[in-house]
């Protein structure tokens, strides 16, 4: 899967980008600053690099706090289990699909 530098979303314009402190400066390693459209990832801490599947759910998590965002269901934003697991989800489905119709 491949995570951009930026896409659209309801006219808006969210980057993403690599932040190599978040886990020192806070307690996880991604997050959707609304505000700035951006989403902030650390792919390593402590000289550990993160697998990629974890950074991709990372950012798919981050994702979803987006969406739900803009679609203005903070209630569901703030529901970390049900935005990890929709995530996850979504990783899944995007990581073994197949083909194409």
């Amino acid at each position: 899967m491949k995570i951009p530098k930026s896409f659209q979303i309801f006219g808006h314009t969210i980057s993403v980008a690599w932040q190599p402190t978040l886990l020192s400066d806070q307690s996880f390693v991604g997050q959707a600053r609304h505000r700035t459209n951006e989403i902030l990832l650390q792919p390593v801490v402590e000289g550990v690099k993160f697998p990629r599947t974890c950074i991709e759910q990372n950012y798919l998590h981050e994702v979803v706090h987006t969406i739900l965002e803009k679609l203005q269901r903070q209630e569901l934003s703030d529901d970390e289990v049900f935005v990890d697991t929709f995530a996850q989800a979504l990783h899944q489905i995007m990581i073994t699909s197949k083909g194409e119709l």
